[in-house]
C-alpha cells in the first residue's frame, strides 16, 4: 500500500458519497488529510469556514464513515489553515 491514508481518506469519501450524500459537498474534494495521529485522522479544510461547519455539522459521519472503512476505532480532527 503505498498511500495508506490516502486510500483510507477517499475510502472515507466514498462511503460519505453512498451513505449520507446529504451531507456531501463539492469542496470535500478539497480537504487534505495530513495522517493518522494518536487515533485521529487529521484533515485539513481550506479555510476556517469550512472546518467550523465540518465540526459542528459533519464530525460524527466523518467518524463513522472512517470507523467503518479502516475497522478501527478512530477519530476525525478538522484543521484549518496554518
Amino acid at each position: 500500500m503505498a498511500d495508506p491514508d490516502g486510500q483510507i481518506w477517499s475510502a472515507v469519501l466514498a462511503h460519505l458519497r453512498d451513505r449520507t450524500p446529504a451531507i456531501c459537498r463539492h469542496w470535500f474534494e478539497q480537504l487534505e488529510p495530513l495522517g493518522l495521529e494518536g487515533g485521529q485522522l487529521r484533515v485539513k479544510a481550506p479555510s476556517r469556514i469550512y472546518r467550523d461547519y465540518l465540526q459542528r455539522e459533519c464530525q460524527s459521519a466523518f467518524t463513522d464513515a472512517l470507523q467503518a472503512v479502516s475497522g478501527r476505532l478512530l477519530g476525525v480532527r478538522f484543521l484549518g489553515p496554518d
